[in-house]
């Protein structure tokens, strides 16, 4: 609309095979081919969450859209050929609010590229075969932060981890402390009925019965500390 900032989202350049190897899944129309080079029809893939703001109730298929351009010119009009699930880039924890657009990366230009590389093999240990690879194809592109997905997820996670793994320091002594406690508590008690105990027993009360008995004033203090 007239006076409003016009519509962005997150840009991704991706190759064929992307949406099957990071698992993200196809949705609606096709995915980014191997025939989606320069000369062709400029396309795009869209997330959902675009596809439902811009399109509800409706197919996106076959719109188009600019980038950064006039949608009437060929150089910025893109045609909408599929539609695949949203991805949290950010947080795990957090609602995505941006959407995402993939373009081909042989129709589009870009200074750095991720290398997404899936397999049933452990990860770890195709990290030499990637590396010869990619010096056999350009000696002097650098390869680096190379990780596992399960890596980056944890390593998005330490900010949550971090304050519940002091929570959890702080429970185990507060826990401690509270054991501590009950049991000072019952010890001190069954001194104080030591002369009752003593006459439980020479009129014939077992053991067993003493020991229950203690038991049952135990388990009294700490039902009515967890109802606390």
């Amino acid at each position: 609309p007239a006076g409003q900032a016009n519509p962005h989202g997150m840009i991704r350049q991706v190759s064929p095979g992307y949406f099957r190897a990071m698992g993200i899944p196809l949705l609606r129309g096709r995915s980014i081919e191997p025939t989606d080079t320069l000369g062709r029809e400029n396309v795009v893939v869209i997330d959902r969450l675009l596809a439902d703001r811009y399109w509800p109730g409706a197919d996106p298929i076959g719109q188009r859209l600019s980038r950064g351009g006039n949608a009437t010119q060929g150089n910025g009009s893109w045609t909408i050929v599929g539609v695949v699930g949203t991805v949290k880039n950010a947080s795990l924890d957090q609602a995505v609010t941006k959407a995402t657009l993939y373009f081909p990366f042989a129709q589009t230009s870009a200074t750095a590229v991720t290398l997404v590389v899936k397999t049933t093999a452990p990860p770890e240990s195709l990290a030499p075969a990637i590396r010869a690879a990619v010096v056999a194809l350009d000696p002097e592109q650098p390869l680096f932060d190379v990780k596992t997905m399960a890596a980056r997820l944890d390593e998005s996670l330490q900010h949550r981890r971090a304050p519940m793994r002091l929570l959890g320091v702080f429970a185990g002594i507060a826990l401690l402390l509270a054991a501590l406690g009950t049991y000072g508590v019952l010890a001190y008690s069954v001194a104080q009925r030591t002369n009752e105990i003593g006459i439980r027993l020479a009129l014939g009360a077992t053991r067993g019965a003493i020991l229950g008995l203690i038991l049952r004033q135990g388990v009294r203090l700490i039902a009515f500390g967890v109802a606390l």
